[in-house]
């Protein structure tokens, strides 16, 4: 299920994000890519074939070859609620790079179940079905820090100032 109430910028694109939304749900999380100076990235669904390699030696082989057919990709602060029954990844003696990859990893093979947004989109919460909650939040966010949500080729991005847009590739 997904929920978007009365979006600021109205319109098709608020139609179509809460389709693209509605499209994450059912689709399991295939890997993740996490760097704390750019942001994590999501990709989930179908593997897909990318037109060209990605020539980045610090992905996988078949991250530098596929795609998810969707994907989540988050600048913004982020956080992972995990329920109190289940294991926290311990972070003593682990950098920030490896706390991040350690907390992702409780998302990949889970399969997203729900997907909202607060009124103003300045926070998106994706839920999965091991009970993991995956929060991106705008609030205290730099002018350049946002979410987009990628659904086939067609994006949809989410500012600081919660403003909404629509680019189809």
């Amino acid at each position: 299920m997904s929920g978007v109430l009365d979006p600021p910028s109205g319109g098709a694109d608020a139609v179509g994000f809460e389709r693209a939304l509605a499209a994450l749900v059912g689709k399991p999380v295939l890997w993740h890519v996490s760097d704390p100076q750019s942001g994590v990235l999501l990709d989930l669904g179908e593997r897909v074939e990318k037109e060209r390699p990605t020539e980045n030696p610090k992905l996988t082989a078949e991250q530098r070859r596929y795609r998810g057919e969707s994907s989540v990709f988050i600048t913004c602060t982020w956080f992972l609620n995990v329920p109190s029954d289940q294991t926290q990844p311990a972070r003593q003696g682990l950098d920030e790079r490896s706390w991040w990859h350690k907390q992702l990893s409780l998302v990949v093979g889970a399969t997203v179940t729900e997907t909202t947004t607060t009124a103003d989109l300045r926070q998106l919460q994706i839920r999965f079905d091991n009970r993991v909650r995956l929060v991106a939040d705008l609030e205290d966010s730099s002018e350049y820090q946002d979410y987009t949500v990628r659904v086939g080729r067609e994006y949809w991005s989410v500012s600081a100032d919660g403003q909404l847009t629509h680019q189809d590739s």
